[in-house]
Formats: structure tokens, sequence, C-alpha cells
């Protein structure tokens, strides 16, 4: 078996030695895996497809193994599909946890912000020496405090803007390796097919051979 095998391949290619110690696990694990992946095949048409292969691995309880293997690929995919959402779930924490650190530091940097003005005014109070010109600086030290305050709202857009398009991309590239795997699959399960077909024939033909010798 690859190295690259999935958990089921490797479930199975055991479970075909186990019924038949000379089974070609190379051809019949990938070619009962690929019937099984496909998304599109009623389960009948699987069942149908699967007891033509596994006749070839043992000649009784044909049905019973088909059943077996159905559900052991059944669980597996559930497996998987519970990690995947555990990760989706984890990488949703992570999101929210950095924006509310962002919110967390832009708090800290307005309350900042509003002591300094505060301490600033009350030392102007003390003295007595508030002139109008002063007074004149705090609308403008108040509008760049609006404009801070709108730099990182703007900054916070711009990332927000930067995950949906990451999460975007990623959906697509997904869904073209998807796409880019069935058709990669059909064509495996093409081959695979035929090299069973080809077994039997040779098979078949040895035995004739063997018969006229007699």
């Amino acid at each position: 078996m690859a190295a690259s095998s999935s958990p089921y391949d490797l479930w199975l290619s055991d479970k075909l030695l186990s019924l038949n110690p000379d089974c070609d696990t190379d051809v019949f694990v990938s070619y009962i895996s690929a019937i099984l992946d496909e998304t599109d095949t009623p389960i009948e048409e699987k069942k149908e497809s699967l007891g033509s292969i596994i006749g070839e691995v043992v000649s009784q309880d044909q049905d019973a193994v088909c059943e077996e293997l159905i559900q052991k690929w059944n669980e597996f995919q559930k497996q998987k599909k519970n990690s995947a959402e555990d990760n989706t779930a984890d990488l949703g924490d992570k999101l929210s946890q950095i924006l509310s650190e962002r919110k967390l530091t832009v708090a800290k940097e307005r309350q900042l912000t509003s002591e300094e003005l505060a301490r600033k005014e009350a030392i102007l109070a003390q003295y007595s020496q508030v002139s109008d010109e002063e007074d004149a600086s705090r609308p403008e030290e108040s509008t760049k405090k609006t404009e801070a305050g709108g730099d990182s709202l703007v900054t916070k857009n711009v990332n927000k803007e930067a995950v949906l398009k990451a999460e975007k991309e990623k959906r697509e590239k997904s869904k073209q390796e998807h796409e880019k795997k069935k058709e990669k699959d059909k064509k495996d399960r093409e081959n695979q097919k035929q090299k069973v077909l080809d077994r039997k024939d040779g098979e078949k033909k040895r035995t004739q051979k063997g018969e006229k010798r007699r």
C-alpha cells in the first residue's frame, strides 16, 4: 500500500487479505474505494459493482462482505467530516480571538488619548493660562482623534475583506481539487476495471490451455 493511503484503504487492505491472502490489494483496494467515493452513484449500483469485484476475492458470503465494506466506509467518512468540522470551529475561534484582541487594543488606545487630554486640560486650568488659541486647538485634537479612529475602522474593514477573500479562494481551490480528483478517480477506476478483466481473461486462457493438454 502507498504511504498516502487513507485509514479506510489500510483497513480495507487488511480485510481483503484476511479473506484471501492471495488478493492483489493494489488493484482491489483502489477500485473499491473509487466505487464508494462516487457521490453521484446510487447505493444499489455501488453494491452491484462491489459484488462483481468481491466475487474475485471470495466465493461465499459476498453480500455480507459488501455490506461490511459500505458500513466501514460510512463510519470513516463520518469521522473525517467530524474532524473537518472541528478544524473549522477552531479556525472560527481563532479569528474571533484575534478580532477581540484588536478591539481591546483599539479601546486601550482611545482610553489613553482621553487621559492625556484630561491631564492637559487640568494643567491648563490650574495655571489659568487657557487662551483662545489653546481652546481652538482642542477641536483639532478631537478631529485627529476621530481621524485615528477612522483609520482603525478602515484597517479592520481591510482585514475583514482579506479574510473573506482568503476563505473564498480556499473554497474555490478545494472545489477545483475535488473536480480533478473525481476525474482522476474515474480514469483510475476504468484502468483498474480493465486490469481485473485482463486478469480474468488471462486465467481463463490458462485454464483452457491446461484442459487441452489433458
